[in-house]
């Protein structure tokens, strides 16, 4: 992946420095931005950014944890019995803690600060049996792995360049519901594309294919067709199958389970039996997280897939760098769950 030209761009966007939070000056560093993304996705980079972006979307998706919770929070903090019984100052801070919380766009913007709502509303002197005090503990602990996601992988920062990225005609727009924590989301953009390149770079042979995954500079009709097995010609050795990642070994023919029986469409539906879920990150982490809950010592991808092979997990597949996992039991996915969240922190 040849960059001089995205290094310049990230160069050009680090260098901007946000003097008035004006909507005229972010629209300038929106449009640095953009230049970046479209210098990234011309050097081949596209599935580094537009993978997190799908992820940050997933997250806070209908019918995800964070959706259901979200429900429940706002079921609950709205009765008027949950609320303080003192007036005043009290009720004040409550109700403008409680409206931050319960409204998606300013907590999916917002996850650090989320957690630190949550914290001061559990400081208010409110009975442990009121239904609001568990839908906000469930809700800190939801919060908190969104929060990890975001710091260890750069979702939300993906999100945001994207936007800047694909919002043409309604950058204005944009760049007004950026005044209020400018300084902020200006700095989470140029940290992320920072974090972009360092990643590209570790990957200086490779471009991507039409469809997300990692290739070699060779022609298309050169490529492996991962549906068959096809051996491919010699010089293609960059992760050909993308449904292994960069560095990790692929499986020979005889080795690679189907793909079908390992992993899932999105569109599928999930069987009841799994029902608790998801865990979402890459092959290898996962691997390192899910793999010892079955007993299997070996941490790699490979065993991962045996296991959704068996029956034991559910797994979707979103992208070949990003999988949904699901569970038959409660504590396989509070394990996992707890290891992706520790691992995400020591990350950090």
């Amino acid at each position: 992946m040849l960059l001089p030209t995205c290094r310049y761009a990230l160069e050009k966007l680090k260098a901007f420095q946000l003097t008035e939070v004006s909507v005229n000056s972010l629209e300038a560093m929106i449009e640095l931005a953009s230049r970046f993304v479209n210098e990234l996705v011309l050097c081949g980079g596209l599935s580094l950014i537009s993978t997190r972006e799908d992820w940050f979307a997933g997250l806070t998706a209908e019918k995800m944890p964070f959706d259901e919770h979200l429900k429940k929070v706002r079921q609950a903090l709205s009765r008027p019995r949950h609320k303080p019984k003192r007036q005043g100052e009290r009720l004040q801070a409550w109700t403008t803690l409680s409206a931050r919380l319960t409204s998606r766009e300013e907590v999916s913007w917002r996850f650090a600060e989320a957690c630190e709502d949550v914290e001061r509303l559990l400081e208010f002197k409110i009975s442990k049996r009121n239904p609001a005090v568990r839908a906000l503990e469930e809700w800190r602990v939801e919060l908190w792995d969104l929060k990890v996601a975001n710091e260890h992988d750069h979702i939300f920062g993906c999100y945001l360049l994207m936007q800047c990225y694909k919002l043409h005609e309604k950058r204005r727009q944009f760049a007004v519901r950026m005044q209020e924590d400018a300084g902020k989301l200006v700095a989470i953009i140029k940290d992320t594309a920072e974090f972009l390149v360092l990643e590209a770079e570790q990957n200086p042979s490779s471009r991507l294919r039409s469809q997300g995954g990692f290739v070699d500079d060779t022609p298309s009709d050169q490529e492996e067709d991962v549906t068959t097995g096809a051996k491919a010609k010699p010089q293609q050795r960059n992760n050909p199958d993308p449904s292994v990642e960069p560095g990790e070994d692929t499986p020979s023919k005889q080795e690679k389970p189907a793909t079908s029986m390992w992993w899932h469409a999105r569109e599928e539906r999930i069987p009841d039996k799994f029902a608790h879920g998801p865990v979402i990150g890459n092959q290898s982490r996962l691997a390192l997280a899910i793999c010892p809950l079955f007993g299997d010592g070996a941490k790699e991808p490979r065993v991962l897939h045996q296991i959704g092979v068996d029956g034991y997990i559910w797994i979707v597949r979103i992208r070949p760098q990003l999988l949904w996992v699901w569970f038959q039991e409660e504590p396989h996915f509070n394990a996992a769950k707890d290891k992706m969240r520790s691992r995400g922190s020591q990350s950090n």
